[in-house]
C-alpha cells in the first residue's frame, strides 16, 4: 500500500521500486527508503495526522529563504491500514549524518536556529500557527486543572494505570500544577518556532556539513517565547550525557556565541517544557493511550535537572 501511495503521485516509484524500513515500523508507521535503480526518496507514515498543508507551506516557506530544511514534497497524503487512515509524507532523501557531539556541530545547529527563528517571525502563516497553539494550549490548561483537582482530593484513581506512579510523586505533580503557565502563546515575544529541536530532528548534509532542520510536524501548533526552542536545544544536544561542569560551559558559550541572543528565563521554560509534555501523557492517558513509566520519570527528570542549573542557564542566557 505505501508504494502504491507514492506512486499516485510520483509514478516513477511503481513496481520496480523497493521499500526498505529505516526504523522498525509498528504495522505500516514508520520511516522508508523507497528506491529505484534511478531515483530515491523519504517516505514517513504516521498515526498523526496533524495539518500536513499548514507544514508544508512552512517547510517551503524557510526553504525558500535559503535555510537548510527537509522540505515535504508531498504532504498528508492518505493511506488505510488496518482499519486507520494513517498520514503519509514524501521527502527528498538526504545523504546526510547524525550529529558528532562536537563542538562545531553544536555551533552549526545554533546557527541554523537562529536564521529559523528569523524567518520564522514573518512566517505568512503565523496567525493560523497561532490559532491551533491556543486551542492545543487551552486543553492542556484544562488537563492540568483536571491533575489540580485530583491531587487535592487524593484521587489517584484519576490516573488510571498509572495511579500508583501518581501517588509516589504526588509532591512534584504539586509542583506542577503550581508553576505550570500552559498559554505559551500569550507570553510576551512569542512566535513560530520549530518545537522540537533534539538529535533525530537534525541532520549534517555530506555534500557540505550544513545541518539541516527536519520534522515540523510540532511547528504547526506552537507558538511561544525563542525560549522554547532553546530549552530543547540545551535539554537535548548539551545535557543528555550529564557532562561535567567544564564541559557544560563550554557547551553553553558554544550556543549563546552561535545563536547570538539572550534567551531569559531558559530555565524556567525548560521546567515549562517538561511540565507541558507530562501535561500531554496524562492527557494521551486519558484517550486511553498508554505511555511507559520510563516517560513519565523522563520529564521529573528534566524538571528537576533545570531547577538545579537554573543559576549556569542564567549566566549564559539571561543577559
Amino acid at each position: 500500500m505505501i508504494v502504491k501511495t507514492v506512486a499516485a503521485v510520483l509514478p516513477e516509484f511503481g513496481e520496480n521500486a523497493e521499500l526498505h524500513a529505516l526504523t522498525p515500523p509498528d504495522g505500516a508507521i514508520g520511516r522508508y527508503r523507497l528506491a529505484t535503480a534511478r531515483n530515491a526518496c523519504f517516505v514517513r507514515v504516521s498515526a498523526r495526522i496533524g495539518d500536513a498543508k499548514l507544514e508544508q507551506s512552512l517547510t517551503a516557506w524557510l526553504g525558500g529563504h535559503g535555510l537548510p530544511v527537509s522540505h515535504l514534497e508531498f504532504a498528508g497524503l492518505s493511506l488505510a491500514f488496518g482499519g486507520h487512515n494513517l498520514r503519509l509524507d514524501i521527502r527528498e532523501l538526504l545523504d546526510a549524518r547524525h550529529d558528532d557531539g562536537s563542538l562545531e556541530d553544536l555551533r552549526k545547529v545554533a546557527t541554523a536556529l537562529a536564521t529559523c527563528h528569523r524567518f520564522l517571525r514573518e512566517f505568512p502563516g503565523a496567525a493560523e500557527v497561532r490559532g491551533h497553539a491556543a486551542q492545543r494550549f487551552t486543553h492542556l490548561a484544562a488537563v492540568r486543572d483536571t491533575i489540580a483537582t485530583a491531587l487535592g482530593r487524593q484521587e489517584w484513581g484519576v490516573f488510571s494505570e498509572d495511579a500508583d506512579w501518581a501517588r509516589n510523586n504526588g509532591e512534584w505533580l504539586g509542583e506542577m500544577v503550581d508553576g505550570y503557565q500552559p498559554r505559551f502563546d500569550l507570553m510576551p515575544d512569542a512566535h513560530c518556532l520549530h518545537a522540537q529541536v533534539h538529535r533525530a530532528n537534525v541532520l549534517f548534509r555530506h555534500s557540505d556539513d550544513a545541518a539541516v532542520l527536519l520534522d515540523f510536524e510540532e511547528a504547526v501548533q506552537t507558538f511561544a517565547p525563542i525560549a522554547w526552542d532553546l530549552a530543547y536545544f540545551v535539554q537535548r544536544f548539551c545535557l543528555a550525557d550529564a557532562p561535567k561542569t567544564d564541559v557544560l560551559r563550554e557547551r553553553l558559550a558554544t550556543v549563546r556565541g552561535a545563536y547570538g541572543a539572550p534567551a531569559p528565563g531558559l530555565a524556567n521554560m525548560m521546567q515549562q517544557t517538561a511540565w507541558f509534555s507530562m501535561a500531554i501523557l496524562v492527557d494521551y492517558q486519558h484517550r486511553g493511550i498508554v505511555s511507559p513509566r520510563s516517560e513519565y520519570d523522563k520529564f521529573v527528570r528534566l524538571e528537576k535537572q533545570a531547577r538545579g542549573l537554573a543559576p549556569i542557564l542564567g549566566e549564559f542566557f539571561d543577559d
